[in-house]
């Protein structure tokens, strides 16, 4: 007989429409693990164990590389900011 033809499958290349309306600020951009430690000043390794806590943005995989959303580092890092600020005692 004749080999068996190779036809794609449908239904693996199709997925339910999820419409998702997402506001990005003009400057959003994907930045990867070297950007977000020297900006954070977080290392991987501890990056990694927040991210698996739920502490820290969530990375995304684009093929084979590692990317984080810029504008959810820097709200993680003004969120970290104005909550771990230590008001000063004056006097009286």
């Amino acid at each position: 007989g004749s080999p068996p033809m190779l036809t794609p499958n449908p239904s693996s290349r199709t997925q339910p429409e999820v419409e998702m309306k997402i506001e990005l600020p003009d400057s959003t951009r994907f930045i990867q693990l070297a950007e977000v430690t020297a900006k954070t000043g977080v290392a991987r390794s501890t990056m990694y164990e927040l991210i698996a806590k739920g502490e820290f943005p969530q990375q995304m995989k684009i093929r084979r590389r590692v990317y984080w959303v810029e504008a959810e580092i820097v709200a993680w890092m003004e969120e970290h900011m104005n909550g771990s600020r230590v008001p000063k005692r004056g006097k009286g």
